[in-house]
């Protein structure tokens, strides 16, 4: 009797036609269009996957995750501006109100564009427990979308990342 019982091995993609499909699908285009060829599987690689041997999502996750609220100021040609309140005229009614930006942005948002867009089929990550839902699958695949967006801006600059925030993750 073992104390660990082997289980089955958790299904990784491998398929580089899944991938083009699904980058297709999400971007509207071939995926060289927006990513370098080095990033198109490292934005959708986990740093668990491989013990991290090959180049995985986390710093271009970081890097999507801190632009997208700034990215997503600009929609159309309008800005949205905040206006900084003092202390003395926050009142518990404003800090009830809902940032705009941020209920986009949010990482209940973004984990809802990455279950539309099916990301969780081409992520590559080894999930901790076989229960997906308590290795944290909805913020792996949440951090694939951020590291797409690390990736575009990082490849093809910050206005070709704010249309893509723009166009596909913001009218969702």
């Amino acid at each position: 009797m073992s104390l660990r019982p082997r289980s089955t091995p958790f299904a990784v993609n491998t398929d580089s036609r899944l991938l083009h499909r699904f980058y297709l699908a999400l971007l509207g285009a071939p995926p060289d269009s927006y990513l370098l060829p080095s990033l198109v599987w490292q934005c959708v690689t986990h740093k668990s996957y491989s013990h991290g041997s090959l180049p995985y999502n986390d710093k271009l996750a970081f890097l999507g995750a801190a632009l997208l609220p700034v990215l997503s100021l600009t929609q159309g040609r309008r800005t949205i501006k905040f206006v900084s309140l003092s202390k003395t005229l926050q009142t518990a009614g404003l800090e009830s109100v809902e940032n705009p930006v941020t209920a986009k942005t949010s990482s209940d948002a973004i984990h809802n564009f990455a279950l539309q867009h099916n990301v969780s089929a081409i992520m590559r990550w080894k999930p901790a427990f076989a229960d997906l839902h308590k290795s944290a699958k909805a913020q792996v695949a949440s951090e694939c979308v951020e590291a797409i967006i690390g990736g575009i801006a990082l490849s093809k600059g910050a206005a070709k990342a704010q249309s893509f925030c723009l166009e596909r993750i913001l009218p969702s």
